[in-house]
């Protein structure tokens, strides 16, 4: 797995892998399926994943402080992480190029008051049509 950089290379994995059970029968969580998806809509959109978020998600719905970890301004202001040390066994800062970073994973940001907007946008909607959260896998 470690050979595995771009989506296409995602992609060619799932299809060579065997299905761990039948669909519908049981639930696994996987970032293979946020990139695949991202990949797709990639595909069908013709242009980055990022862009398509910002004007359908992001601008759509005023999340202003959300956006794209690969497409980030350098003088944007994130919290930083940590990462175990382990030779040290302290923790120590980490660096955004030591995340998987591809494009329908890990790649995006938001604050708390953004998560807060999306969270109400989107559960109404959904009550609105009558379709239950979990239907969605939340």
């Amino acid at each position: 797995v470690s050979s595995i950089t771009t989506p296409i290379d995602i992609r060619r994995w799932i299809q060579d892998e065997d299905l761990l059970f039948e669909p519908g029968q049981e639930n696994e969580q996987s970032h293979s399926n946020y990139v695949l998806l991202a990949h797709i809509l990639e595909t069908i959109g013709g242009r980055p994943y990022a862009s398509l978020l910002k004007e359908l998600v992001f601008s759509k719905h005023s999340l202003q402080q959300s956006g794209s970890l690969l497409a980030r301004k350098r003088d944007h202001k994130l919290a930083s992480g940590y990462d175990p040390a382990f030779n040290n066994q302290k923790l120590s800062f980490s660096s955004y190029g030591n995340h998987f970073l591809m494009p329908g994973t890990t790649e995006f940001y938001a604050t708390a008051g953004d998560l807060f907007t999306w969270n109400q946008t989107y559960s109404a909607s959904f009550y609105e049509k009558r379709i239950p959260l979990e239907k969605l896998g939340w």
